[in-house]
């Protein structure tokens, strides 16, 4: 059933689905640092917080008709126009609306995929208790049904989360939308995207300094061989709420890129975001002889690829208390002025880089226009 009330229950019964729900979220989570593990193994992890993702008590539409939705196998279940044109569903376009307030059922996740890939996997779970459908739609605008070919498997299960993987994913930004049933407050959700390309690997680390106060970021990324001219970020939030943004460097051009910060006492997770550009350079001493002369080997000296854009997960306590601001090193260890490019601070809450507002032009032609 969509609805999580558990009013008119006797204690044993509303004890009974309490721990239920625990051990689906358990094993929600438990699920998604395996395929984050996992995807990191194979040089392909991308993730991200979702958009939306507010109450949904006082949604106005007709979807609580659907009853036992959440059961309902995903190639039985209506689609992102039938949303909306059978159960009122409010419009994609109009959710990722900025102005818009009306309270709606979508959460929204915006990953770049490269050309060459051989497969992407997207998974959708949440850490609350709540049901959610997961929909994928692709760089055209279109929604992918899992009957499409591309689909080898669509997998919906009774724990929060949902994930899906094609074959030869177009290259281009892909959107996952979560659509959810239930009525009740927010939930924090997530999106990760296994990416497998035959030549894309990357690595990323994060661990204390001998001192203990300073975190050393290490990153790189190879396509076939070690890149550089990349931009390497570190993205870290304390568990109680404040993060920070450490940007690695690469100033000797040998594709291994390093960043030291000083940050305060606390246990931190994030990721390592490597992006690489469009035809990036190699990184060994050859061939930027060949990018610097102009009449050497000019296209063998760059990696053949239209660009990519990963994620390394990472995690690191930090024992010692630094300093109040956070003193700054450069990517040779040396102090440098916090106000420079290497670190900054933010405040907590943060919007993630991937702010799928920017995506309501994109579809709007597309995608939930009634006909």
């Amino acid at each position: 059933m969509g609805n999580t009330s558990l009013a008119g229950r006797s204690d044993s019964e509303r004890l009974s689905s309490a721990d239920s729900r625990s051990e689906r979220v358990g094993a929600a989570a438990i699920r998604t640092a395996m395929i984050e593990e996992n995807a990191a193994r194979r040089g392909g992890m991308l993730s991200t917080a979702g958009s939306g993702g507010g109450p949904t008590s006082h949604v106005r539409d007709g979807l609580d008709g659907l009853l036992g939705a959440p059961g309902i196998d995903p190639l039985e279940r209506p689609s992102l126009d039938e949303l909306v044109g059978r159960f009122g569903v409010l419009p994609f376009e109009c959710a990722v609306t900025s102005l818009n307030t009306e309270p709606h059922r979508y959460n929204w996740y915006g990953f770049e995929v490269e050309k060459g890939a051989r497969t992407a996997t997207f998974t959708l779970s949440h850490g609350e208790p709540a049901d959610y459908w997961m929909y994928l739609v692709d760089p055209s605008g279109t929604e992918v049904h899992p009957s499409d070919g591309r689909i080898v498997a669509w997998n919906a299960g009774s724990v929060p989360y949902e994930c899906a993987k094609l074959e030869r994913p177009a290259p281009g930004q892909w959107l996952v939308i979560g659509i959810r049933l239930d009525r009740g407050p927010a939930v924090t959700s997530r999106a990760v995207v296994s990416i497998e390309h035959p030549e894309v690997s990357v690595h990323g680390r994060a661990v204390c300094s001998e001192s203990g106060r300073a975190v050393e970021f290490h990153a790189g990324a190879t396509f076939g061989e070690m890149l550089t001219d990349l931009s390497v970020t570190a993205e870290l939030t304390r568990c109680d709420g404040p993060s920070h943004t450490v940007r690695l460097t690469d100033d000797a051009h040998t594709g291994r890129y390093r960043a030291c910060a000083e940050l305060p006492a606390g246990a931190y997770t994030g990721y390592i975001e490597i992006r690489a550009p469009e035809r990036p350079p190699f990184a060994d001493g050859r061939h930027r002889r060949a990018v610097e002369e102009p009449h050497a080997g000019f296209d063998t000296a760059r990696a053949e690829t239209t660009g990519f854009v990963r994620h390394a997960p990472i995690s690191v306590v930090v024992d010692s208390v630094g300093s109040a601001g956070g003193r700054r090193f450069d990517s040779g260890g040396r102090p440098a002025d916090a106000s420079g490019p290497t670190a900054s601070a933010t405040r907590p809450g943060r919007r993630s880089r991937h702010d799928a507002h920017t995506f309501g032009d994109r579809f709007r032609s597309r995608l939930l226009t009634p006909s």
